[in-house]
C-alpha cells in the first residue's frame, strides 16, 4: 500500500512540530502494538499446547474404553472412574474461579475522546491516554 501526504502550509515550523508530534505518537503505538502482538503469539503456543493436551487425553480415552469393550465390569469400574474425576475438576474449577461482581463479563476498554489537540485530529489525546 502507498500513501501519499502532501502537506501546503505558509507556517512551515508549527507543520513540522506537528509531523514530529504525530511521528512520535504513532513510534509509541508501534511500540505498544508490537507488545500486544508478543503476547497474543504467547497466547497461541500456549493453547495450542492445551490443544494437543486434550487430543492426548481423548485418544488415551478412547484406547481405554476400546480395550474394555468387551469386559463390563472393568469398563463400568473406568465410567466411574472418570466421573469421579470430572466431578472433582469441576469442584475445582467452581472453588478457583471468583465469583461475578455484577460486571457483566464485559472487558474495561478505554476509547480515546474525539478530538484532543485543536487541529491533529485526536491523535495527541488517544497517545496521552495510553501512556497513563
Amino acid at each position: 500500500m502507498i500513501i501519499n501526504v502532501h502537506v501546503y502550509s505558509d507556517d512551515a515550523k508549527a507543520m513540522l512540530a506537528k509531523l514530529n508530534r504525530i511521528e512520535r505518537v504513532i513510534t509509541f503505538q508501534g511500540a505498544i502494538m508490537a507488545g500486544e502482538l508478543e503476547a497474543l503469539t504467547a497466547e497461541v503456543e500456549r493453547n495450542t499446547t492445551v490443544d494437543q493436551s486434550a487430543i492426548t487425553l481423548l485418544n488415551g480415552l478412547a484406547a481405554q474404553i476400546t480395550a474394555l469393550k468387551n469386559e463390563p465390569a472393568k469398563l463400568q469400574a473406568f465410567a466411574d472412574s472418570l466421573k469421579r474425576s470430572s466431578e472433582a475438576l469441576a469442584d475445582a474449577v467452581v472453588a478457583n474461579t471468583p465469583a461475578d461482581e455484577g460486571g457483566g463479563g464485559e472487558l474495561p476498554v478505554e476509547v480515546p475522546p474525539i478530538g484532543g489537540v485543536e487541529g491533529d485530529g485526536g491523535v495527541a489525546s488517544a497517545a496521552s491516554k495510553r501512556k497513563r
